[in-house]
Parts: structure tokens; C-alpha cells; sequence
């Protein structure tokens, strides 16, 4: 999990792998729209959002965020996607 910072806030988008939480020893925010996505990251800039590519199979969110990982789950039928903000993604 290289690519997410534990010192800032983490979120999902729909559905997401339930590991995460224990691996991550943090809690995660649950999001349910791309607007609340868009709002998440410009409030915590240097976070991320985790879901599934599936969940984010029509979603529009290019204009405020970048796919920065991408991977299948070992243990499940989903794919993981990690979003960052646009203007922040390193």
C-alpha cells in the first residue's frame, strides 16, 4: 500500500476491499457520489480515495482526480482503484 498516506484521511467510493480498514489501522469514509469525491479531495489534498474499478465504471471524474493504482484483488473478483487529487498525485 505504498501509494496511500496514513498520516492523512482515506476514503472509499462504493464498494471497496473490507481488508483495507485492518491493514490500513484507520478508519475509512464512506462516500456515495462523485461530488462528495470531488469535495473529499479538495478538502484533504494529499488523501485518497480507494474503490473498485467496476463502481467507477461511469463515473466522470477526470476533471478533479487521476486512477494512480490499479490491481486485482487476490482473494476476491474486484479490481482495486486508488484515486488522488489531480493537482496532487505524487
Amino acid at each position: 500500500l505504498p501509494y496511500i498516506n496514513k498520516d492523512e484521511p482515506i476514503a472509499c467510493y462504493k464498494k471497496f476491499n473490507p481488508s483495507y480498514p485492518f491493514y490500513l489501522k484507520q478508519k475509512i469514509i464512506k462516500l456515495e457520489s462523485i461530488e462528495s469525491i470531488k469535495d473529499f479531495l479538495q478538502s484533504h489534498p494529499n488523501a485518497c480515495v480507494i474503490s473498485t474499478s467496476k463502481s467507477l465504471q461511469d463515473a466522470n471524474y477526470s476533471e478533479f482526480a487521476v486512477k494512480i493504482f490499479e490491481q486485482k484483488d487476490v482473494f476476491e473478483n474486484r479490481t482495486t482503484v486508488i484515486l488522488k487529487n489531480k493537482l496532487t498525485k505524487n
